[in-house]
């Protein structure tokens, strides 16, 4: 489990405390980084635009090919890396 210290949020040094935020249990995955949401799991791999589609209807991997290679990197990086490798939008 990585772990970060709320410091520099708390004293102000920082906007957020993470860019992004993974979670997963057994075979699925997901990442989601304040607007779009990637899911993993054995049926395949799903994007959703949280700002448009709240409850996660309407899967826009297809239309977003560059969002979806992102997320999927953010997805495999390790957390300590990830952070150093680019800012959500």
């Amino acid at each position: 489990m990585d772990g970060r210290s709320l410091s520099p949020l708390l004293a102000g040094q920082a906007k957020e405390h993470r860019p992004h935020v993974r979670s997963g249990l057994k075979d699925w995955r997901a990442v989601y980084d304040g607007r779009f949401k990637l899911v993993r799991d054995p049926d395949g791999v799903r994007l959703f635009d949280r700002s448009t589609d709240r409850h996660e209807l309407v899967d826009v991997a297809a239309e977003l090919p560059a969002e979806l290679e992102r997320l999927l990197g953010l997805l495999v990086t390790p957390s300590w890396k990830a952070d150093t490798c680019g800012s959500a939008s």
